[in-house]
């Protein structure tokens, strides 16, 4: 199983050399430009620059290099900052955190969204999956907001059942086993029965969902048991990597565009030039990191499901309640 992306794989050439090498090509740029470097320092670049043999070499060393630099800064950031923009831009995501845009205010792996994914559209099968493996239930405001609010009357609670669970909120619970055990003590066997869709509902939303760690642990541990088979590894290190490249094209584009700022400004001071070249080119990355900050969480989302929906698949390997019975028994 692959670990740090190695120069020579194509997880090594997308998720670092190319971010890296991005940087360095800016930092070379800016270098040209700057006013205060000696022509002769700015000949001998040109002189490295003009030898294919040791622009090569530069290239995949130092590029490589400020490759591993950008890795440094994890795809988590630039997913919140993806999220940000989100919650102030897009339309849905803007109106105020709520079930139809739990994508936008979750953290990695978006376990709640996960869950609304699969009571809106999967097959019983893989909510009973999601509720059994991968959810975690919990009695939040959120969740008391959310009972109250349902518009849906088919999946309404009734008042004096949502003021009951207000007594309980606060508690959380690692298995719909649990979470089911505790609403028969809260609200009675009989509602509990006749009202399970409606609690399970929106308790598995808003628990982990505004956690640092929502789950991360066990979504990595799933995916090092799904790896183990050699024919989801490709899709799965597909979706990661390309959301590696992209989060570290964006460290690389905030770079580039502080360094061109830097350069820019210290033309207009000290030579009173205003270099159009390098505003074309902030205009440029500035576009490219918008476009970056708004999709990138939807790719995230997809690297998310890809895991979920290959554990779905392998299921077996995650029923550990069936395990330990055949363990006893032996």
């Amino acid at each position: 199983m692959r670990g740090i992306p190695v120069i020579g794989a194509a997880g090594g050439i997308f998720e670092v050399f190319v971010p890296g090498l991005f940087l360095l090509l800016n930092i070379i740029g800016v270098l040209y430009f700057l006013p205060f470097i000696p022509e002769d320092s700015k000949a001998q670049l040109s002189q490295i620059i003009s030898n294919p043999a040791l622009s090569l070499i530069i290239a995949i060393g130092f590029g490589y290099l400020m490759g591993v630099i950008l890795r440094i800064f994890r795809a988590e950031g630039s997913d919140k900052w993806s999220g940000k923009y989100l919650r102030t831009f897009e339309g849905n995501c803007k109106k105020g955190e709520k079930r139809s845009n739990l994508y936008g205010y979750e953290n990695f792996p978006y376990i709640g969204w996960l869950g609304v994914t699969c009571q809106n559209s999967m097959p019983r099968e893989v909510l009973d999956f999601y509720y059994d493996t991968w959810a975690r239930f919990e009695i939040t405001d959120k969740t008391l907001e959310g009972y109250k609010k349902e518009s849906v009357s088919s999946h309404k609670l009734p008042n004096e059942v949502i003021e009951k669970l207000a007594s309980i909120k606060g508690l959380s619970f690692r298995s719909r086993k649990s979470f089911l055990k505790q609403m028969q003590d809260t609200i009675g066997n009989s509602d509990t029965e006749k009202y399970e869709y409606q609690l399970l509902r929106y308790a598995c939303l808003w628990g982990r969902a505004r956690s640092n760690n929502s789950g991360r642990s066990y979504f990595n541990f799933c995916k090092t048991v799904l790896l183990a088979d050699d024919k989801l590894t490709t899709e799965i290190y597909s979706r990661s990597s390309l959301s590696r490249y992209i989060s570290g094209m964006f460290y690389a584009l905030v770079m580039g565009i502080v360094l061109l700022t830097f350069t820019l400004l210290l033309q207009l001071i000290l030579l009173k030039l205003l270099n159009l070249l390098l505003i074309f080119m902030m205009l440029v990355y500035f576009v490219a990191i918008l476009a970056i900050l708004q999709n990138l969480r939807y790719m995230r989302v997809s690297e998310a499901q890809t895991v979920f929906y290959s554990s779905f698949k392998n299921r077996d390997s995650f029923d550990f309640s069936k395990k330990s019975d055949s363990s006893k028994d032996k």
